[in-house]
């Protein structure tokens, strides 16, 4: 091998031992910054005020009797609420009273047929707009559901807030046991003659949910 080419392999040796020693780093000068950051969860927390007033336990009623709730709904948590929902559980307790008669025969009838005797009607007491007006057997869970507020998930920019942080809205709950001349054929018998007697209980479930999300600045 010539001298040359002997020390050609040799400053190749060394510029290779100088970028392993090395490590990469070519800057002799540096500078490191910091910042700090924090990611914090709004809440949710709709709040039922005087749960008392919407605990329904009116026994005793016929066709054509109604009777009229206060139901306030409160914002207690720190972000907006979008749509406030409201629907109903059947609970233990529903049992069919068969209804004995020479005429029609033994009648017997379902809890949803029950409920479908009770309409209920929930009004803004401010301004009166009714928000949701159907029987109770369309309100039970799994067959309907009624909006309390409006939604902003279909509302342009700036969105329509359905209850603000701390704000308040109030409702008159009209429930009705609706009553119905029909009779059975050949009869002069009322078909609702059938739900004497009879009794369901409900739970009314009310649910909040988020305005839609949105880019975000510092605060």
């Amino acid at each position: 091998m010539s001298i040359k080419k002997k020390m050609g392999m040799g400053i190749l040796a060394g510029a290779l031992g100088v970028s392993l020693i090395g490590g990469g780093t070519w800057a002799a000068f540096n500078d490191v910054e910091t910042t700090s950051n924090s990611f914090n969860a709004g809440t949710l927390d709709l709040v039922v005020g005087n749960t008392s007033t919407m605990n329904f336990n009116i026994s005793n009623l016929k066709p054509g009797d109604y009777f009229t709730k206060k139901l306030v709904l409160t914002n207690n948590g720190s972000l907006s609420i979008n749509d406030i929902n409201v629907h109903a559980l059947k609970l233990a307790g529903w049992s069919d009273v068969p209804n004995a008669d020479t005429t029609v025969g033994t009648v017997t009838n379902t809890e949803n047929e029950f409920l479908s005797q009770f309409n209920i009607e929930i009004k803004k007491t401010t301004g009166g707009a009714v928000v949701y007006n159907n029987t109770l057997a369309h309100l039970v869970s799994g067959t309907g559901v009624g909006e309390l507020t409006g939604t902003a998930s279909v509302a342009p920019a700036p969105a329509v807030v359905g209850l603000a942080p701390a704000a308040t809205i109030e409702y008159d709950v009209k429930v009705t046991f609706v009553q119905d001349s029909t009779t059975f054929n050949n009869s002069r018998l009322h078909v609702q003659n059938k739900y004497q007697g009879e009794k369901s209980n409900l739970q009314f479930v009310f649910e909040a949910t988020q305005m839609p999300g949105e880019t975000r600045n510092n605060d």
